[in-house]
């Protein structure tokens, strides 16, 4: 969805904007759903739990931001192989380093991980012979290393939630990190205008992110949903590289649909690996 609303849109402040939009739209829906089951949101929240939800809504629109800003400076493969490459290696290490217990998998994991890593390695290969501009190769390799530990952070955010406020409703943590989303991203938009006052704001482009922005929060807090349910029944050695095995199929067949993109000999590769690892994980 967001990839659909830069097509059409374009502009940094648009891409902001919708940002900020889908957290709102998020954060207003499980207000809405407290409501009307008589559960006020933030029963059983406390300061620590605040912490967390804040934290995990800021390196989600950390993340955003990089990924948006930086195509004007490099190769957006470059990012998502570093946004993949933080989502596997920071999580696994956390499970490993933190929680080491309840983080182990045999040697069926370790074929898994294999093919995960195959995967990041065949997605170096499009990037041979790629230039970026003299002038913003350290900013650009600056952003991949802070977008890298960034999007790592997710999952680790949402497993500490869960263990540490095991009683806490997984949609209301959700709902609570949205409306700090909606505050970062408001604050991001609101200094954007400040700056650049937007123009050609038509009905037809506020329609257009109406409704991909409520498209788009309603796939993004299913996701982090299942994120954050799986992290309670899950090793997160084992649902970092499964999720990101799980989002190359679910990706691949999403460009395949909606915007016709051919898959290539790599891409082939890259979802057999995918679905390799998926099972090896399952055994």
């Amino acid at each position: 969805m967001r990839k659909e609303y830069q097509r059409r849109e374009g502009s940094f402040f648009a891409s902001i904007f919708f940002v900020f939009f889908s957290y709102a739209v998020m954060g207003a829906a499980g207000n809405a759903v407290a409501a009307v089951r008589s559960t006020p949101l933030y029963t059983g929240a406390d300061g620590v739990l605040a912490g967390i939800a804040a934290a995990y809504a800021a390196v989600s629109f950390v993340s955003t931001v990089i990924c948006v800003k930086g195509t004007q400076y490099g190769n957006v493969s470059v990012l998502i192989m570093f946004a993949n490459l933080g989502q596997v290696t920071v999580s696994s290490a956390y499970g490993f380093v933190f929680d080491a217990e309840n983080n182990s998998f045999g040697i069926w994991g370790a074929f898994g991980y294999l093919c995960a890593a195959a995967i990041l390695l065949l997605s170096l290969l499009p990037l041979r012979g790629s230039r970026e501009r003299a002038g913003n190769k350290k900013f650009f390799f600056l952003l991949c290393v802070v977008l890298f530990f960034f999007n790592g952070m997710a999952l680790p955010l949402c497993s500490l939630a869960t263990k540490l406020r095991p009683s806490y409703d997984a949609a209301d943590f959700l709902t609570l990190s949205a409306l700090f989303g909606a505050a970062f991203s408001g604050a991001a938009t609101a200094v954007l205008c400040i700056r650049r006052r937007p123009r050609g704001i038509t009905l037809r482009r506020a329609a257009v992110c109406g409704g991909l922005g409520v498209s788009y929060a309603a796939v993004c807090f299913a996701s982090n949903l299942l994120a954050v349910l799986c992290t309670s029944l899950l090793p997160i050695v084992v649902q970092a590289p499964l999720s990101f095995c799980i989002s190359v199929i679910v990706l691949a067949a999403a460009d395949f649909i909606i915007y016709r993109e051919k898959l290539t000999k790599g891409n082939v590769i890259q979802l057999i690996l995918a679905a390799a690892s998926n099972l090896f994980f399952a055994l």
